[in-house]
């Protein structure tokens, strides 16, 4: 089981979450406007100098096959957008040891 954490600039929420929902990936979250400084991109403040902001999308993936490809996809979004870092996603994953609703 894995915990995966992107986030990234606004404009790119549509494309993560309809890659999520084509590969059939129900168990995330989305946190909008997330004021946040990312090593590639420029700060993403939501201040009256700038609308940019980030947003966040966290994912609790169950299956590691998935986990594997949802990160493949991701390096390969990154990867097309390599000259772009507006649309460059910051990713990390880790092992889950709980995942439960009950």
């Amino acid at each position: 089981m894995n915990f995966i954490y992107c986030t990234c600039n606004a404009a790119m929420l549509g494309r993560i979450t309809d890659t999520l929902e084509t590969i059939k990936v129900k168990n995330y979250q989305v946190a909008d406007t997330i004021i946040s400084q990312d090593i590639k991109g420029k700060p993403g403040q939501n201040t009256d100098d700038s609308r940019e902001h980030n947003v966040t999308i966290t994912m609790q993936i169950t299956d590691s096959i998935k986990s594997k490809m949802i990160l493949n996809i991701f390096r390969n979004i990154n990867k097309e957008n390599a000259g772009n870092s507006d649309k460059m996603l910051t990713v990390c994953s880790w092992e889950m040891e709980n995942y439960f609703i009950d």
